[in-house]
């Protein structure tokens, strides 16, 4: 980092979360015991082990799914997820909600790319995907489909809607260690063309009263899944993202409460385009919205913004940046519209409480809130921060203002 640009960039760009190693026991397994086991080592029955990577929910159950005896180096387990190793990777996946999936096994130097036997919509769109990973990655853009359902990449792909692939390294299950570094130097700029990969379509979906993050479903108009395969935001930020070839594209995305939103967009060619959504409440009392207004000041028009939630006893936080740095602020509560002109900006016309405040060094202040009970629901509340400033005009600058209506 610091010295090569690609990692520089890489680093800088993307969350990178690396597991070296799924299976412990299995793997201890092959040192002390058996080089070529591949199972982990949970007694199942009078037998011991699963194939985690044949483990996996989607396509569990269907004609090209893992064995079903016991014995087999390929046993899928007495059900999908039965391990623990797998239950792990679902909830880890859930908390952080990858884009980009690469699983890296041992053997074949190729890319794999979709599923075993289910189609996918996009089956052309993967494989040229797939084949620019193998180029990258040394191995000539030879690809193929998975050995079964039932793997991890692929539940990645049909049930994170992320862009996942498996990467069969080497010549044999078990190379020689210098063999394997040689191979590692190799893979390595297909890990560097995956990260710096445009994300076709992402951004972030969050509540529009709230403004906190949602998990919402969301879909792609024309694209006819078969197999029960989802898409959603998720993660600590709502975030998501979209896979789909360039061109024209029609977004839906919904959640139980929240009236649903269709969004166009058009993805050009190697590129990508960020489409952050906000989804209103059906019923939007607790509603935090921006009206806009201000005063310039030294660094512009200081930006005011709350996250939470306005029922009784629900904390959130108050949140202003860009004003003059240490510098005495007030913030300003009425119960009148914002929209009276005043030296350049728009001001609260009539405040009824002023709360005195000061900015960090960055300009910058936070106010913690747990909002009171006993504030009938629906009461509007209109916020504006007043913030000394020399280079504004008349010594006063002022943020925008926010509109909230009680829950």
């Amino acid at each position: 980092y610091g010295v090569d640009p690609s990692v520089t960039a890489a680093v800088d760009a993307n969350e990178i979360w690396i597991a070296p190693l799924w299976n412990p026991d299995g793997y201890a397994y092959v040192f002390s015991t058996d080089n070529f086991w591949r199972k982990n080592r949970r007694p199942v029955g009078g037998y011991v082990g699963v194939d985690l990577n044949r483990n996996h929910p989607f396509g569990w159950a269907t004609a090209c799914s893992g064995s079903t005896d016991p014995f087999a180096d390929t046993y899928k387990g007495p059900s999908p997820a039965s391990e623990a190793e797998v239950q792990t990777m679902l909830a880890w996946s859930a908390d952080r909600h990858w884009a980009k999936v690469l699983d890296y096994h041992s053997y074949g130097q190729e890319a794999l790319w979709g599923y075993a036997c289910l189609a996918h919509p996009l089956d052309a769109f993967l494989q040229s995907e797939a084949v620019a990973l193998s180029e990258a990655s040394g191995y000539g853009g030879a690809e193929r489909n998975p050995s079964a359902e039932g793997e991890e990449e692929e539940w990645q792909l049909a049930s994170r809607g992320a862009h996942a692939f498996l990467i069969e390294v080497g010549t044999s299950f078990q190379p020689p260690y210098s063999s394997s570094v040689a191979e590692a130097a190799q893979v390595w700029p297909g890990i560097e063309w995956m990260l710096a990969r445009p994300i076709p379509v992402e951004g972030r979906v969050t509540d529009a009263c709230t403004h906190l993050p949602l998990q919402a479903s969301v879909s792609v108009s024309g694209l006819a899944y078969g197999n029960g395969e989802s898409n959603s935001s998720g993660g600590p930020f709502g975030r998501y993202a979209v896979f789909v070839p360039s061109g024209s594209w029609t977004l839906s995305f919904s959640l139980a409460g929240y009236s649903p939103a269709l969004q166009s967009v058009t993805v050009p060619p190697g590129g990508s385009v960020t489409l952050d959504v906000a989804l209103a409440p059906l019923v939007p009392a607790g509603c935090i919205s921006d009206v806009g207004g201000g005063k310039r000041g030294d660094a512009g028009v200081p930006v005011l913004a709350m996250q939470g939630t306005l029922a009784p006893g629900s904390s959130g936080s108050l949140m202003l940046a860009g004003a003059a740095p240490l510098t005495p602020a007030t913030l300003v509560l009425g119960l009148a519209r914002l929209g009276v002109p005043f030296k350049g900006g728009t001001l609260v016309p009539v405040p009824q409480v002023f709360v005195g405040l000061g900015t960090d060094g960055g300009g910058a202040l936070v106010l913690p809130f747990t909002w009171p009970a006993g504030v009938p629901a629906g009461t509007e509340l209109w916020l504006q921060a007043w913030i000394q400033d020399p280079a504004a005009s008349a010594g006063l600058s002022a943020s925008n203002g926010l509109n909230c209506i009680a829950g």
